[in-house]
């Protein structure tokens, strides 16, 4: 049985990043990605990803997010174009507790940002369809993320660094005292720790996530531009608009021309059939897109031109899932990051690795002891054999 100090399973946002910290501390580390990196087969996909400094979600996420900034800016340093800061604005209703929650988050953490009423947005920010009674925020350290790049760059540094990287799915995880073994189609791993980030396939693994986290699958569309001008990084900001009964968000073109926006249609369950899924967008999704977008942004063909569907894990009070899962401290499940992960994935990596090595401790506010009613969520090899024998 081969043998290594650590290892990572699923190699997409956060686990690519959990490898390289891991690789740069001097740790002898394993990732394993049933797909390859860079897959379109995650969460990862779709080509970018929104970062904004202004957070509603809460204080938990304050530190993460302002250590995600530096490092970003570091990446875009050595790797250009992978973070474009062309600010971040939000349109909600005027009043709501959207609304509310941000200007508290700015106030507490002093982040700089400006109110706009809605006569303003429309001046400022003329791709917008008018928000009406609506008013924007506007967060100028905001932008987006490169995630084909970024992922593949983290990969490649772990690899600089000494990481093994294997193209093949984790099977089962079996820990004991003397560590962790993980199963694979060609022969078994002996780690002293694991990192489970396998996204929406964690409750594959890990078959109690299946009790305070569900697989969701999101459609991402891409739009034509009739100005192309209008909607490139240099006069659009990547955006959320709140309201109407949906909740859209979207970023500039990055080939100059077709705009992606997500969250106009509705999410579904996730259902696997071993590792894969069900990608089809369905003329429901097609038509609520069609529907829905001249609401968020003028000057687009309606129909898109571009579609994509991903798994995403979502627990079930939407925060972060970053805790050990054995009474030994061996597996650390890092998952459950969808709609906010990958804006702050490296500061996420980089904790993940912290613990890891005993340099930190998890964090209670991403803990599994808020779901204490759930059965704790468990490495279970019986429940892995239906899966083991699909997969291998």
């Amino acid at each position: 049985m081969r043998s290594a100090q650590a290892g990572v399973i699923g190699l997409g946002s956060v686990g690519a990043f959990a490898l390289f910290e891991l690789a740069r501390r001097g740790v002898e580390v394993v990732g394993l990605e049933a797909f390859g990196v860079g897959n379109d087969q995650s969460a990862v996909g779709g080509d970018s990803r929104l970062f904004r400094r202004l957070y509603r979600e809460g204080p938990a996420y304050h530190g993460l997010l302002e250590r995600a900034l530096e490092l970003w800016r570091e990446t875009d340093a050595r790797l250009p174009g992978a973070f474009v800061q062309c600010g971040a604005l939000s349109i909600v209703p005027q009043g709501s507790l959207y609304a509310f929650d941000l200007e508290a988050y700015g106030e507490r953490f002093g982040v700089d940002y400006e109110l706009l009423d809605a006569d303003e947005v429309a001046e400022r920010f003329p791709q917008f369809a008018h928000p009406g009674g609506d008013v924007g925020y506007w967060d100028p350290a905001g932008g987006y993320v490169r995630t084909d790049l970024v992922v593949r760059d983290a990969v490649d540094r772990a690899l600089e660094h000494g990481a093994t990287v294997i193209d093949l799915p984790a099977l089962a995880i079996e820990p004991g005292p003397d560590g962790v073994v993980v199963r694979t189609a060609e022969g078994d791993w002996r780690f002293d720790r694991v990192v489970v980030a396998a996204g929406a396939r964690t409750p594959l693994l890990l078959p109690g996530f299946g009790r305070i986290a569900a697989p969701q699958l999101q459609v991402m569309t891409w739009f034509q531009a009739t100005d192309p001008e209008r909607f490139r990084a240099a006069t659009m900001p990547v955006f959320i608009r709140e309201g109407a009964g949906f909740h859209a968000y979207g970023a500039p073109a990055l080939d100059g021309l077709h705009v992606k926006v997500s969250g106009l249609t509705e999410r579904r369950p996730a259902v696997f059939d071993g590792l894969a899924y069900d990608q089809s967008v369905t003329p429901d999704d097609l038509r609520d897109a069609e529907a829905r977008i001249p609401l968020v942004l003028d000057d687009l063909h309606p129909l898109p031109v571009r579609t994509a569907i991903y798994p995403e894990l979502y627990s079930h009070d939407g925060r972060f899932v970053i805790d050990f899962v054995d009474p030994e401290q061996r597996v650390l499940a890092a998952t459950a990051f969808s709609g906010k992960g990958f804006k702050m994935a490296n500061a996420i990596g980089e904790h993940v690795a912290r613990v890891l090595v005993g340099e930190a401790v998890t964090n209670p506010d991403f803990g599994l002891a808020r779901f204490a009613d759930a059965p704790t969520p468990t490495p279970t090899d019986p429940e892995r054999e239906a899966h083991a024998d699909q997969a291998a």
